[in-house]
């Protein structure tokens, strides 16, 4: 058995997909050891962000979600900022904006960079930013800082069967494959205030099940 990076238990055995493991308390699955071997560098954010033709149509849509949520305008700190489109957006509806990214280049996207311990803030916002986390302590620690905190994951399929063809599957990458549940486990045992798949009309589903996850924490 070997401990499991979200409910801490040591209850996460291998899956059948080599290489992840999961854990029979919470449904967390994840890689095993929690090893990156991507290089999250300037090059990596052009690739990952600025190829995609749909990051401004994405950056809209979060927009929207959070000022739903969050309708006064506040400090905001984005996790996993990429190459800043959605604060720089966030911005122009009055937000006051921070980021944190482990690429450091906050300076080349116009993004003001925060430390993540310390400080804050009415709306954390973690964007396809939470399952590369080797170590989840201090995003779990971040999220008590915040009035509201919003997290869009990729929702892995039911069958774990299906993780080794799903798009998502990153080894090195992506190194947590969250499920409802296990996100749940995550956040305290808190429930959501919204959980919706509002990312799929853009990103697109998987056969009528859930790709992207997004929820909004209190």
């Amino acid at each position: 058995m070997a401990q499991c990076p979200v409910c801490m238990r040591n209850s996460a055995f291998p899956s059948s997909v080599p290489g992840l493991h999961r854990c029979r308390d919470c449904d967390h699955i994840f890689q095993h050891p929690l090893a990156v071997t991507a290089s999250y560098n300037y090059q990596y954010v052009k690739q990952r962000y600025e190829a995609y033709a749909t990051t401004d149509l994405m950056s809209h849509l979060r927009l929207g979600f959070m000022r739903a949520m969050h309708p006064k305008p506040g400090r905001l700190l984005d996790v996993g900022y990429g190459n800043g489109s959605f604060l720089k957006l966030a911005a122009k509806a009055k937000y006051d904006t921070f980021g944190n990214d482990v690429h450091g280049c906050g300076e080349q996207f116009g993004v003001r960079d925060a430390c993540l311990n310390g400080d804050t803030w009415d709306v954390i916002t973690f964007f396809d930013s939470l399952e590369h986390f080797p170590d989840l302590t201090l995003p779990r620690q971040v999220c008590k800082q915040a009035v509201l905190v919003i997290v869009s994951i990729p929702c892995r399929p039911e069958d774990e069967r299906e993780i080794l063809s799903w798009k998502h599957y990153r080894p090195g990458e992506h190194l947590h494959y969250f499920s409802p549940q296990s996100l749940s486990v995550f956040m305290e045992g808190k429930q959501p205030l919204a959980c919706l798949d509002l990312e799929d009309t853009i990103r697109g589903d998987r056969c009528g099940q859930w790709n992207i996850l997004t929820s909004a924490w209190k």
